[in-house]
């Protein structure tokens, strides 16, 4: 990494310290304080993740060093939290940059701009995660675990299929990940071939098909009941393997949509007209599918574990939480 990335504060580099700061600006019984200050903290803490992230309105060239510096900048925050050795810190940076590169800076929304949203909060909601008691995973497993996530939220909307059925941009997407994985493994001539992390990309590849919005209501369900049932003595391994995936998928579900669910009213209509332009732009009609959307983030809100301690945020939003016609 370049000599120049800049220091991260030390509650930015460990699990508990992350999640005990998020904690601290949603502690006012008031959920507009709690919004003003978790969005005003999630701000800051892009700008020292992405080292002074790119804007969303016209973002620049993925190839420029703006993006460049980013990307050194936040993959330095994803190997000091995780403690990764050199080798696992490089292929970090090659597929978050296979990932940019895919996502290019030309779709209104879902461009690099977004991912970058998205794998930062897909990070904080991990580790708040980890910081609960519901969290089953060893700790010994936890790296491995952080960094599946965000390979699967860099790479969760690189592919956008217009005029497909449902689940077709998850799968393209996941695939995406897979030969991403496998073109670094083949330029580096790695010994181990496609089985360097191979368990942290196939986890990626599968919390990135569980994405599709109308899995979302069906997807809260099954958090409650394999979270409850792997609370119980002797759980086996195919369980908890399942609660794994389940919790997982859930928090990148939640982390695509976090701006809808955490900003107030005038910001995340913003988003959502973002939306809207790039929907009409590829002969959707956005009126249609965006109510379809809402339908299911209404009335649930966030659904996973770390996502609850957000809800009164989004109740606050609920009342003008639908597109504007």
């Amino acid at each position: 990494m370049s000599p120049h990335t800049p220091q991260l504060p030390d509650a930015l580099t460990d699990y508990v310290a992350l999640a005990s700061q998020i904690k601290k600006t949603i502690e006012s019984p008031d959920p507009k304080i709690q919004r003003k200050e978790f969005n005003a903290y999630r701000d800051k803490v892009r700008d020292i993740v992405f080292d002074h992230c790119p804007p969303y309105a016209s973002p620049p060239l993925v190839y420029s060093d703006r993006v460049t510096k980013s990307l050194r900048s936040v993959t330095n925050w994803v190997s000091l939290l995780t403690g990764c050795d050199k080798g696992t810190k490089s292929l970090v940076y090659s597929m978050i940059s296979s990932a940019t590169e895919l996502c290019g800076n030309r779709r209104e929304y879902h461009n690099y701009r977004h991912m970058f949203d998205v794998l930062l909060n897909a990070g904080m909601l991990t580790a708040l995660w980890f910081d609960s008691f519901e969290c089953n995973v060893p700790r010994n497993n936890r790296n491995k675990i952080f960094l599946a996530m965000i390979l699967a939220a860099a790479f969760h909307d690189v592919v956008m299929e217009y005029h497909s059925p449902a689940g077709t941009s998850e799968r393209e997407s996941s695939n995406a990940l897979l030969k991403a994985h496998k073109c670094y493994a083949f330029r580096n001539h790695n010994s181990e071939g496609s089985n360097y992390l191979r368990y942290e990309v196939e986890l990626a590849s599968r919390l990135i098909l569980g994405t599709v919005p109308s899995f979302r209501k069906s997807l809260k369900g099954s958090v409650a009941r394999l979270n409850e049932e792997a609370m119980r003595a002797n759980p086996s391994q195919d369980l908890l393997h399942e609660c794994l995936a389940c919790n997982l998928g859930a928090i990148l579900a939640d982390a695509d949509v976090m701006d809808s669910l955490c900003y107030a009213y005038p910001k995340a209509i913003g988003q959502t007209n973002r939306v809207r332009r790039e929907l009409w732009s590829n002969g959707i009609d956005a009126n249609v599918t965006l109510e379809g959307f809402y339908t299911t983030l209404v009335p649930d809100g966030f659904i996973s574990v770390p996502g609850r301690i957000f809800q009164p945020i989004f109740a606050l939003n609920l009342s003008r939480f639908k597109p504007s016609r």
